[in-house]
Order: structure tokens, then sequence, then C-alpha cells
């Protein structure tokens, strides 16, 4: 399988790790024994789904390519590398603060340069329709095939989009869609939180290690619009106050930050839902390290469906 688990899209293939081919682009620390095929598309980093020894060994080889390559850049103690046709990032000995603000300033930033682009197009195709021009081309045949598929697109983005997939006791996974993801909400009270989020089948209350994974995985949806790297700067520095990303999220969600009640995660804050994003999503790698390779499983099983569906759309 080697779809993204948070886009779907195509993550390539490599030929230097027999055991784990997925990704041309592939991003690994020695030092934690961390693997990751890099998405083309979202930039978001995909966690390996390998065991402990297995990873290990892949990390140990790919350490070796990477210090055998002679043309490589290293800066702040985060290298790059090409080979064999295959994109190399190398975590070095860095505070964790740099390697977040490098990571996922990338990521964020791309998606507000996705977001600047498309409002770029799309403010000024909408007024150009108010020039003569425009008027006669909304009297015309084309027209309604513009509308059509423009339409298409919307519903399937805001409406139709499989956001995640959650596993139920009966073992089923139920689909959240996109205009389920956007009405997900967070509950706080003095025994800690929970994450209510809508599915094709109802809705499903979540805690622990599970709701976890859900705001993982939520929070990219939520913070479709991404951020700068001046607000990525602040929601690390803020996650390091804190003194790392569980205590950050402990002391975030709680009612004295949030207040009693229920509330949406479009609701919160910006530059706590960036600060969120961050930390939850690593604390979810960390426990999939620990051992819970079953969350990667379903993630990258739901990826898979995802392509499937588009697939048979078209």
């Amino acid at each position: 399988m080697n779809r993204c688990v948070y886009c779907s899209k195509k993550l390539g293939e490599n030929h230097l790790l027999p055991e784990f081919p997925v990704g041309s682009r592939l991003a690994f620390d020695p030092a934690n024994a961390r693997l990751w095929a890099v998405c083309p598309k979202c930039e978001r980093w995909n966690l390996s789904w390998l065991d402990e020894r297995e990873r290990t060994a892949a990390v140990a080889r790919l350490d070796q390519y990477f210090v055998a390559t002679p043309n490589k850049t290293e800066s702040a103690g985060i290298g790059l590398a090409e080979v064999a046709n295959t994109s190399l990032v190398r975590i070095g000995a860095v505070p964790w603060s740099t390697f977040a603000s490098w990571r996922y300033a990338r990521r964020l930033w791309a998606r507000r340069r996705g977001s600047i682009i498309n409002a770029l197009i799309f403010w000024p195709a909408l007024l150009s329709l108010a020039t003569p021009q425009g008027k006669v081309f909304l009297r015309s045949d084309a027209m309604g095939w513009v509308v059509m598929a423009l339409s298409g697109f919307i519903i399937w983005f805001y409406v139709w989009h499989t956001v995640m997939r959650i596993a139920l006791p009966s073992g089923m996974l139920a689909r959240v869609r996109a205009e389920y993801a956007r009405s997900a909400a967070i509950q706080v009270d003095q025994s800690g939180w929970r994450l209510f989020v809508k599915h094709e089948h109802g809705t499903s209350d979540l805690h622990g290690r599970d709701a976890l994974r859900a705001l993982a995985l939520l929070l990219p949806h939520i913070n479709a619009d991404g951020a700068g790297r001046k607000q990525v700067g602040d929601a690390v520095a803020l996650i390091e106050r804190a003194g790392g990303p569980e205590r950050f999220i402990d002391e975030s969600l709680t009612v004295q930050r949030l207040g009693p009640g229920i509330q949406t995660l479009r609701s919160l804050p910006a530059i706590l839902r960036v600060a969120l994003e961050i930390a939850v999503n690593e604390e979810a790698e960390k426990g999939a390290l620990r051992g819970d390779l079953a969350a990667i499983a379903i993630e990258r099983d739901t990826a898979r469906l995802v392509a499937d569906a588009a697939y048979k759309l078209n």
C-alpha cells in the first residue's frame, strides 16, 4: 500500500528498502529509529508500519546510504541527499523545537500557499463574470458544463470527501465525511477531555488514545488554510513553554483553558488549533512507536479504500 494516509495520493516507491519500498522521499531519525514516507502532494509524513526490529534495521541502512553519499547538504542538524532516485531527509541531533519548526512549517505553509493561490484564481474568475464578455459566457452552453463540474467538486470536497475512518465496537470502519469533520466537537471537564465525531453510522464518543489519533487526522482538515512560518514558530514556542507536546495537550484541553461544555474544533483560536495539530501528531506517532501499529494499519487501509472509491467514480 503506497497511498498517503492523509490525502490518499501516491507516495511513490524506492529501491533502497525491500522491506519498505514505499515512498520516493524518505525521512528518518537514527537516534530514535523513526522512519517516514513523505507525501509529495500534501507534505505530510506517513509513519512506517514496520515493527521495531525491522524499522531499526531499515533506518540503519538509510543512514549508511546517507553517509556514503558525497552530494548532500546539512543545515541545523537536518540533512538532505539524493540516493538512487530517492530523496532522503536525515534528522540529526537537534532540539525538538528546531525539528518541529522545520517539519511542520513546510506542510502548513504549503496549505497556506494553496489557499492563497485558490483565492487569487477564484475571485478574479468570479468578478470577470460581471464584464460584458462574462455575461456572454453566462448565457452560453459551456457555462452549464462549468457549473456542473464546479458543483461536483464542491460537493465532493466539502461534503463527500472522506477525512478519516473510525473503528466501531462491531469491527466496522465508519466513514467520516468532510461535512461531519467540520462539526467535530470537544468536551472538557474535571475528569479530562473527549471528542465527539459524527460519521455515517452515528456519532462516536472518543477518549484517550483513540481521541488523540482522531484529532491528528481531523485537525489538518480543520486547519485547511494552513499557517505562516511565524504562526508555526509561535505554536512551537507554546508547546515548548508547556514542557513538550504531551504536557501542552494536557494543559490546553482543560476547563481552565477552554471553559466547561462542548465546543467545535473550528471555534478554537487559530494559534491553539495549529499548536494542537503539531502536538497531537507528535503524540500519536509516539503511541504508534510504542507498539500501537494497529492504528497505522487502520489509517493505511483508509487511504486504500478512499483511493479505490475515487477510482470507481472515475
